[in-house]
């Protein structure tokens, strides 16, 4: 447990360390970070969608890249110690890959593919928002078991947002939606995939975990907010 510990610090050292400290100061209302992670994930969004068109591309662009940077400003003003670094590590790790994404080139394939997966995206948004809010407000229970079982129940229950997608009836959307997780996962968790050993889909491991009982629902859980919560606490 020390070892996946210190390698995630690790992480987020090296990654704090090239964070340029030229961002203009803003104030944040720090309730509403969890508003600003959901926005990351855009499904879980209250107000955001896929772009269609290009000119929506280029506008989603500009919204991703200002959010990046948002978050990890928040992350410095709202929190402090572990959490302050967890939440600044998801903050650079999306501003780089919408970085690559929004590049600008005249035949963007990533681009291409984004607008054309769009309509179905779109489409199932909302059930898909509703398994990472199911996984959120399981991650958010994870904290109270014992120490050396947080991580093997935070790997297994961040592959059943992967198996709660696929069991959406999406019929040709079915790709669009896989491709979406897959990237979703990468990005958010993508530190923690390193850690998890056994405990994934592969193995019987996590069918040998007691089952968690989510006891307090959120009403607006944050995927993003608990895991940064959860790994805050693991000793």
């Amino acid at each position: 447990m020390m070892t996946r510990k210190f390698s995630l610090i690790i992480a987020i050292w090296m990654i704090l360390t090239t964070i340029t400290t030229s961002e203009a100061k803003k104030k944040f209302d720090c309730d509403h970070l969890t508003d600003f992670a959901n926005d990351v994930i855009i499904v879980t969004s209250k107000t955001r969608k896929f772009p269609t068109t290009l000119p929506e591309f280029s506008t989603f662009c500009k919204q991703n890249l200002q959010l990046a940077a948002d978050v990890t400003t928040m992350s410095k003003q709202c929190f402090k110690n572990e959490m302050k670094n967890i939440i600044a590590l998801v903050g650079y790790s999306y501003r780089q890959r919408m970085k690559l994404l929004c590049k600008r080139s005249n035949n963007n394939s990533k681009a291409n593919a984004v607008i054309s997966a769009a309509p179905c995206l779109n489409r199932f948004r909302s059930k898909m928002a509703k398994c990472f809010d199911r996984t959120a407000n399981r991650i958010a229970e994870i904290k109270s078991q014992p120490n050396n079982l947080k991580f093997p129940y935070l790997c297994c229950e961040t592959g059943q947002i992967r198996k709660c997608i696929e069991k959406i009836q999406s019929g040709d959307c079915k790709k669009d939606l896989q491709g979406y997780i897959d990237n979703a996962l990468e990005m958010t968790n993508g530190f923690i995939d390193r850690s998890c050993g056994e405990y994934n889909d592969e193995t019987d491991k996590c069918d040998r975990l007691k089952p968690i009982t989510v006891k307090n629902e959120q009403t607006n859980p944050s995927l993003i907010v608990n895991v940064a919560e959860l790994i805050a606490t693991i000793e």
